[in-house]
Formats: C-alpha cells, structure tokens, sequence
C-alpha cells in the first residue's frame, strides 16, 4: 500500500512539473502555425489580384477565406483595412490575430510585397 502511495505521489510530482510545459509549447506551436498561415496566405492573395488585374480590400479573415479552400480558424483584423493595389502591391496596415484561446497578436502588412513583421509589445499603442 506505502509503494503505491509513493507511485501516486512521484507520478503527481511529474505531472504538476510537466503538465505547464506541455500546454506552453502546444500554445506557442499554434501560434506559430497561425503566423505561418498569415505568411503564406497574404502574398497569395496579392498574386491573385495581380493576375486577376484587380484592387483587394480585406479587413478581416471573413474576407481572406473567400481565397482559401478551408477557412481559417482565427479572427483576424486590420486597421486600416489592407489594400492590395491591381498590381499586387500592398498598402501597409496593421493586423490583429486573435487565436483560439483568445491571446491577441499585432502584426505590420509592410509594403509593397505583403510581408507580415511583428510588432513588438510596446508598438501596439
């Protein structure tokens, strides 16, 4: 009976010393996975115009998702809305990226090529 109250006790001490980690680095690869989206979504959408011959306006992901075949699954918002310019070029805007678990991100769309470049902490004001 001792022995198993000694397992018992070990394998809560391992799972109260594991179990923040694991939840960080499950939340910090999401996150990732969400920026990389962003990345790979944006200059796609801008070629699109371009080929298109086509001025773009996108202010949230309601708008993105018209471009992709699933859509994606974060909210997304920009101030000013993005321009994409019937050339592919990009007016430079700053975009919110609320996740699932609602943490915000802040984000620059930098011209003219739709680079997305995180702004750090004390330039969202």
């Amino acid at each position: 009976m001792i022995e198993l109250l000694v397992v018992l006790v070990i394998t809560g001490l391992i799972a109260a010393v594991a179990g923040p980690n694991l939840f960080a680095t499950l939340n910090a690869s999401q996150r990732a996975d969400d920026i990389s989206k962003v990345r790979g979504v944006l200059p796609s959408i801008a070629l699109n115009a371009s080929l298109l011959q086509q001025q773009i306006i996108i202010d949230s992901e309601a708008q993105i998702n018209t471009f992709l075949a699933e859509p994606l699954d974060f909210k997304m918002l920009f101030e000013p809305a993005l321009l994409i310019q019937n050339n592919g070029y990009c007016h430079t805007s700053r975009v919110s990226i609320i996740n699932e678990s609602d943490e915000t991100m802040y984000f620059n769309v930098t011209s003219p090529y739709c680079e997305l470049t995180e702004l750090r902490q004390n330039d969202e004001s």
